[in-house]
């Protein structure tokens, strides 16, 4: 009974047992010819010689921390294998289709924490391509979870690619990674969109401070790393930005001060607001909102035709852009949510006059629309009471050479604002003809003032500011042309009756 173990080393592929048959030779001295034919041996059917199972994964999974452009997105992949990897093949694991990352090549990209004791503690990554490949460093028993990870950059631009992994050195042929559903997983990107915009203003009135209001909806969020730039276009025919004020709702993030927005060319009417001065990223499906300034044109005139553009840009590889909104600007939209029952009591007065300057309407919050400027005018003349002309009798004064007081009463349909806005601050009454005299003194109910008195023969008057309530209206002079022009002492509100009094 013979017994001898040969020690062999396995291919590194896969292979059928083999036919092993033994043959004798040389067994006698003195028979050279004595042999033994060769004969098939008996292997055992459990442990075959020469076979090499075929090696294949038993898992194979994929998950991504995050698809949000611009974001860092953690690559975690679970495998098992039926065999053991031998660390004598040099078994290396090699994950391919993560392709249109913003990763660039990295010969040592770490995996996260924690490190399998098996595996190197960095790969070779190559953004082309899309591939990572990792050493294992030591043996790997069969039916053992494998458990790695490792970061990448997203880029702004969406994208799908499906994803697979194979090794080399023991030979285990791509197969398609996959996800805990068991559906073919992809490494992806989401398309941020622009979802809701809407622009509203808060004031229609000639030279007005007019603050608009743009409110934001975005399906993904933006991250503050994407850069993202919001452009408002058509904000033409304003007088100057005045404000840039600093409010972003719902995320309670500010803006970080004038520095968001290039400068604005009233010519070109573009605002620009760059996001990325934000001091937190805008969480999705969330509005937020920022606020301007404009200084309302002095004539009316219709709603502006606005529209909205935006994009984010990759954060390595800036030459990759996103548009955040379609091909064509989206228009704009003004939300009924911003027309209320009545308008600032600084601007109108509710009740008084709704005919002439009636309450807000939907009209009025579209950006750019300014109301007309409408004057009604009433004049009466009474008697007066005293001499000094404070008080006066409700009757009119049609007999010759009577003493008489002139009342004058003005409404504005929209609130005419005094000096230092770029609207005129005059309103002039002509042709108040036929007086005998001059008049001796004025008096005032409301934000009018005297500025000019009446024309005076040879020339305009002398005065050439507002006049004291307590001189005569050019005295000693004949009134020939019947023109009065009034000032504004203070703002004079919509709806609002003001009176001036000549005696």
């Amino acid at each position: 009974f013979y017994f001898f173990v040969l020690i062999v080393k396995p291919p590194p592929l896969a292979q059928l047992p083999a036919f092993v048959q033994i043959s004798a030779a040389n067994l006698r001295p003195d028979y050279p010819s004595a042999k033994i034919p060769a004969d098939n041996m008996v292997s055992d059917l459990l442990n075959p010689p020469m076979f090499v199972v075929v090696p294949i994964f038993t898992l194979n999974t994929f998950s991504q921390s995050s698809t949000t452009p611009c974001d860092c997105a953690t690559i975690t992949v679970s495998l098992r294998f039926n065999v053991r990897l031998n660390r004598a093949c040099f078994p290396r694991i090699s994950i391919s289709g993560i392709v249109l990352t913003d990763s660039s090549d990295d010969s040592g990209l770490i995996l996260n924490s924690p490190v399998p004791p098996m595996l190197s503690a960095s790969g070779q990554w190559r953004q082309t391509p899309g591939t990572y490949a990792i050493d294992l460093t030591n043996n790997l028993e069969a039916n053992t979870v494998l458990n790695f990870s490792f970061t990448v950059k997203n880029l702004a631009v969406s994208q799908s690619s499906l994803v697979s992994v194979q090794v080399s050195g023991i030979y285990i042929p791509p197969v398609s990674l996959i996800l805990n559903n068991g559906a073919n997983a992809s490494y992806r990107v989401d398309n941020a969109q622009l979802v809701n915009y809407t622009i509203n203003q808060l004031s229609p009135w000639p030279c007005d401070d007019n603050i608009i209001t743009v409110s934001l909806t975005t399906n993904l969020g933006l991250l503050r790393s994407c850069s993202p730039t919001i452009t408002v276009r058509g904000l033409l025919g304003f007088n100057n930005m005045t404000n840039f004020s600093n409010l972003l709702t719902v995320t309670g993030s500010t803006l970080n001060g004038d520095s968001v927005l290039t400068p604005f060319n009233l010519g070109v009417g573009d605002l620009v607001l760059n996001l990325f001065n934000f001091t937190d990223d805008v969480s999705p499906r969330q509005n937020f909102m920022f606020n301007f300034t404009l200084t309302n044109p002095p004539t009316a005139r219709s709603a502006l035709s606005l529209s909205i553009t935006g994009s984010i840009v990759s954060v390595r590889t800036r030459s990759v852009i996103n548009a955040l909104t379609p091909t064509s600007p989206w228009p704009a939209v003004a939300s009924t949510g911003f027309v209320d029952a009545a308008f600032p009591p600084t601007r109108w007065v509710n009740g008084s006059n709704l005919d002439l300057a009636p309450p807000r309407s939907a009209g009025d919050v579209q950006v750019g629309f300014v109301r007309a400027i409408n004057l009604s005018v009433a004049l009466r003349q009474d008697l007066p009471i005293s001499p000094a002309g404070v008080s006066w009798a409700y009757n009119n004064v049609t007999d010759p050479c009577s003493p008489l007081v002139l009342t004058v009463q003005i409404s504005s349909s929209v609130p005419l604002l005094a000096a230092g806005r770029c609207c005129p601050s005059k309103i002039t009454v002509t042709g108040l003809l036929g007086s005998s005299t001059n008049w001796s003194s004025w008096s005032s109910v409301g934000s009018l003032a005297l500025y000019q008195a009446f024309s005076v023969a040879g020339g305009n008057s002398t005065n050439s500011s507002n006049v004291s309530a307590a001189v005569a209206v050019d005295p000693g002079t004949r009134i020939i042309n019947g023109t009065l022009v009034l000032s504004l002492a203070a703002d004079v509100l919509a709806g609002q009756d003001h009176f001036i009094y000549l005696n």
